[in-house]
């Protein structure tokens, strides 16, 4: 891929902001990167166990639905924000790639924009959901229910520093993202 955000190969690296928050975002993407593994890990673990004790022993962990449910939305909610440092997010670029570079960075700056505020009503909306379910616990497990929702509003945040990123990149005169069908034909080519 054409465009991957590197610490030192972006316009926004020159200058100090830029550098500190690469930097913290390679550093918070390669934990999340972590707590993923160890996320998707546990769910295959519980998972085949509980299929294993179901199915041939004719038993079953009680705690198995809820843990793998817990594990499920972990992964989804840090996973979000790392698809969106690579763009590998769906997009719809018709639009865009009819409007001349000037118009294109413009265009996304802004929808990077909106997008900050979107993730950042999540990040408030979850942190609410998350404390008004915290004295809550789960049935089989002595959690709070609360712990749902603390991937979400983890994924708010994270997603809004990426938009940050993104938009301080262009803003700079860095690289505008291509699109998967100009990959594919440049692919071809070669």
């Amino acid at each position: 891929m054409k465009n991957k955000h590197k610490d030192t190969n972006s316009p926004a690296a020159v200058y100090a902001a830029g550098v500190f928050l690469n930097r913290l975002l390679g550093r918070i993407d390669a934990l999340v990167s972590v707590v993923i593994i160890v996320f998707m890990a546990t769910l295959v673990v519980v998972v085949s166990t509980q299929v294993v004790l179901r199915y041939i022993f004719n038993s079953s962990l009680d705690w198995a639905w809820e843990v793998s449910r817990l594990c499920f939305v972990a992964l989804i909610f840090f996973a979000i924000p790392l698809a969106l440092k690579i763009r590998g997010h769906v997009g719809i670029d018709i639009l865009q790639n009819l409007l001349p570079p000037l118009f294109q960075r413009g265009l996304i700056i802004g929808l990077n924009v909106v997008g900050i505020f979107l993730m950042m009503v999540v990040t408030v909306v979850g942190t609410r959901a998350t404390m008004s379910t915290w004295n809550q616990t789960l049935s089989s497990l002595p959690l709070s229910s609360g712990w749902f929702y603390v991937p979400l509003l983890w994924a708010g945040f994270h997603c809004s520093l990426h938009f940050a990123s993104q938009s301080l990149d262009l803003a700079l005169g860095g690289e505008l993202p291509s699109s998967f069908v100009e990959e594919v034909k440049e692919s071809m080519k070669s």
